[in-house]
């Protein structure tokens, strides 16, 4: 099995509770103890929030179909922060690229919360307008509120009644979900009245689903009704087409008219081809995505939602993005 790399300093976040919300519609009063609330600002990839490395403040995109927490590497060289080992473990990027090094970063803030000595991973390629990436090794130390309708993420101390969190609308969907290698969440959801389960994953910019399920199952390939070429799309680009669904269900909750990619069986044959040997099943991303299932729930059908991950129940509460 692949180590975890270093130590990953989760353990050492203190929290501090900032504020309550009290779920006034349950028969047994429960207070979550909210402790930030950052503003959520869209970008082309997903959406990121605020982040202080060592007393700056960066933005940086929440992922929760990552594994751990990253750092550009122009803000390593420009604070001059200390390297660490990530030797024991082979760890890749979705692109293939592996990582080289970590570093060590003496404050990490989010809201009023401190880490203190922190680990991350050392990035060299992000977005023009990404400084990192909060991943789940930090997310699942907190509830997770994402409401898109208020522009803000919330983070909630996990220690609450269990079922209590719904304090924004009187009806809710509480979807339970497993997380298979401890990091990314996997949710049953229903796609066209058909049951999949599908990789919620904040950091995707889109929606996608195998081409090969969407013509077996769907009958939804690349010349049927509903099926369209991407637009911009290059002959050389892995995605070629898309196609407008009736509905994506979480729970009671339903997305209307989702798009959603369709990503052929290529782009699992090249990553067998590259990283067909007995540690590939044990790789943190791409032993993963060899045994995940074959529909990603990305930005584009997540920011109609408003969500609370309860990490530690393993609960997630959904509604609408507007509902009251």
């Amino acid at each position: 099995m692949v180590r975890v790399w270093g130590s990953i300093a989760a353990c050492a976040l203190f929290l501090s509770t900032q504020s309550a919300f009290t779920n006034s519609t349950a028969a047994e009063q429960c207070t979550l103890r909210l402790m930030a609330t950052l503003p959520m600002t869209e970008v082309g990839d997903g959406f990121e929030v605020p982040v202080s490395i060592n007393g700056e403040t960066h933005q940086f995109l929440v992922d929760t179909g990552g594994i751990y927490s990253s750092l550009a590497e122009s803000i390593v060289q420009r604070q001059k922060l200390n390297e660490v080992s990530i030797s024991g473990t082979d760890i890749f990027n979705t692109k293939g690229e592996k990582y080289k090094k970590g570093v060590s970063i003496d404050s990490l803030k989010v809201g009023n919360n401190e880490a203190k000595h922190f680990h991350m991973l050392a990035r060299e390629t992000f977005e023009p307008d990404e400084d990192g990436i909060i991943a789940p090794d930090l997310l699942q130390l907190f509830d997770v509120e994402l409401d898109f309708a208020a522009h803000r993420m919330n983070l909630f101390s996990p220690d609450h009644c269990p079922g209590k969190v719904v304090y924004w609308a009187k009806e809710h969907a509480a979807i339970p979900f497993k997380m298979p290698d401890g990091y990314h969440i996997v949710v049953p959801v229903a796609l066209d009245g058909r049951t999949l389960m599908a990789y919620f994953d904040t950091g995707a910019p889109s929606t996608l689903l195998s081409q090969h399920i969407a013509e077996a199952i769907f009958n939804a390939g690349p010349d049927a009704s509903g099926t369209e070429k991407r637009p911009g799309a290059q002959p050389q680009d892995l995605i070629q087409y898309q196609h407008r669904f009736k509905s994506l269900a979480f729970g009671g909750v339903s997305v209307t008219n989702p798009l959603i990619y369709l990503l052929p069986d290529e782009a699992e044959k090249a990553i067998r081809r590259n990283y067909d040997d007995p540690k590939s099943m044990d790789d943190p991303v791409y032993g993963l995505q060899l045994r995940l299932p074959r529909l990603t729930i990305g930005e584009n059908v997540i920011k109609r939602l408003h969500v609370y991950i309860a990490y530690k129940e393993k609960v997630m509460y959904v509604t609408a993005a507007d509902a009251r």
